[in-house]
């Protein structure tokens, strides 16, 4: 009996192909799922995912009680009056699962997984709307076994990184990291066309001092033992 045919990389290549832009981000990551961060330049961001502040604003007011907010390192879902009040002090609106939302950005996150070599993996996508007051929204955190891109379409957010966190050390299990500022490895400021990859256990924080808008892609290996777990 002949074993089924595998399209994902078929997949992968229908969409970089008609997708000039994604085929050049690919392009730049060099190797599927580097093992340190990169920081790619140069795409049309804006016109490839067709995602504005004020769009991915109305999408996070879907729903009667469905607006998330970070605030000061936590973040948690508010009626609308009280978001708005938050976002006057500078917080960061998120819109998760965005990609159920926009056909570019879902279509992105599918050729990322296989550009990342997991196909059989979680996938996930939340677009990041900040502000004014730096370091109001999510602290210095790391998100496990995933591999993030976040890609800049509107203002600039700076970003912090530190080394992967090792395996066997304490802080795997812990999502929130006391990440001394003189020990990060890199800052990164991304400006509209930018984008950072992250390899997974990545401890990062993100700063913003103005209005921004930028687009987080998670892909998650799936493990035998936790397949119940959700994307965090």
């Amino acid at each position: 009996m002949s074993r089924p045919e595998d399209t994902s990389r078929d997949e992968e290549g229908r969409l970089r192909s008609g997708d000039p832009t994604l085929a050049k981000l690919i392009a730049q990551l060099g190797e599927r799922a580097p093992r340190a961060h990169r920081t790619i330049s140069g795409l049309d961001l804006p016109t490839t995912l067709a995602l504005t502040w004020e769009e991915a604003m109305r999408l996070s007011r879907l729903g009667p009680n469905a607006v998330t907010i970070a605030f000061e390192g936590r973040v948690d879902r508010f009626e609308p009056s009280e978001a708005a009040e938050l976002e006057s002090r500078g917080a960061t609106t998120i819109v998760f699962a965005i990609h159920q939302r926009s056909s570019p950005i879902r279509a992105w996150l599918d050729a990322l997984a296989c550009a990342f070599d997991v196909p059989g993996s979680r996938r996930h996508a939340a677009a990041f709307l900040g502000r004014s007051a730096p370091q109001s929204g999510l602290g210095a955190h790391q998100d496990g076994r995933q591999h993030i891109l976040m890609v800049q379409l509107e203002g600039e957010r700076e970003i912090t990184l530190w080394r992967p966190i090792d395996r066997g050390d304490p802080r795997r299990g812990v999502r929130e990291c006391d990440a001394p500022a003189a020990d990060a490895t890199c800052m990164v400021v991304l400006a509209p066309g930018m984008a950072v990859y992250m390899p997974p256990w990545t401890p990062h924080r993100a700063d913003v001092g103005g209005r921004s808008l930028s687009v987080s892609f998670a892909v998650e290996a799936l493990e035998v033992d936790d397949s119940s777990r959700p994307l965090e």
